[in-house]
């Protein structure tokens, strides 16, 4: 059964989004990091061929909403109210079948990558695609299980870790994928400028 997939994203507001970023390069260029690492995973997922909705933790304005439709015409939905693990299971329990959800923040989940997470999804009850900082930037479930969301400790370098012990103590089957980085600071956003051929500003 092909999966949904899910990107999950916070909604692109000035001063709500990359915070940490914003420190070192100001709140409207984090913005604009923001607007360009969402629309790249939308890029991605469009590319996939699977079937995809848009999760997001904040309110958009009308020119904001124009402007993530021309990447994702119809699925754009709210995040229910909540900690990041009640959002995160409530996105599994919404859609019942089998789902991949990703975030915004790792430039390296392209395509290829989100296919082969569908195709070890068919293999296995969980998929993790793990991160450098600890976390994961993309999780498949099979079916719900809140309990890999219910008190995690999460923005640590424990998820990760926690996430598999959790899974495998419920007796699921765990397939990992690729490890991912995100961008979070200034050096991560260099990492990235870097790599995609563009000059830090």
């Amino acid at each position: 059964m092909t999966p949904q997939l899910v990107v999950f994203a916070r909604a692109p507001r000035y001063g709500a989004v990359k915070t940490r970023l914003a420190r070192n390069i100001g709140t409207a260029q984090a913005l604009a990091v923001h607007w360009e690492l969402l629309t790249s995973a939308l890029r991605s997922a469009r590319a996939s061929g699977l079937p995809c909705r848009l999760l997001l933790d904040g309110e958009l304005d009308d020119r904001q909403r124009r402007r993530l439709r021309a990447w994702l015409p119809d699925e754009i939905e709210q995040q229910i109210c909540g900690d990041l693990g009640a959002r995160m299971a409530a996105a599994f329990e919404s859609a019942g079948a089998p789902v991949l959800l990703m975030g915004s923040d790792c430039p390296d989940i392209d395509a290829r990558y989100l296919q082969q997470a569908a195709r070890q999804l068919a293999l296995a009850d969980v998929v993790i695609g793990p991160a450098e900082d600890g976390g994961y930037g993309l999780i498949g479930l099979r079916s719900p299980a809140p309990e890999l969301f219910r008190d995690m400790p999460w923005s640590t370098d424990r998820v990760a870790a926690e996430t598999l012990a959790r899974a495998r103590a419920l007796g699921l089957r765990v397939r990992q994928l690729e490890l991912l980085w995100d961008v979070d600071t200034v050096a991560d956003w260099r990492r990235w400028r870097e790599l995609s051929g563009r000059r830090p500003r």
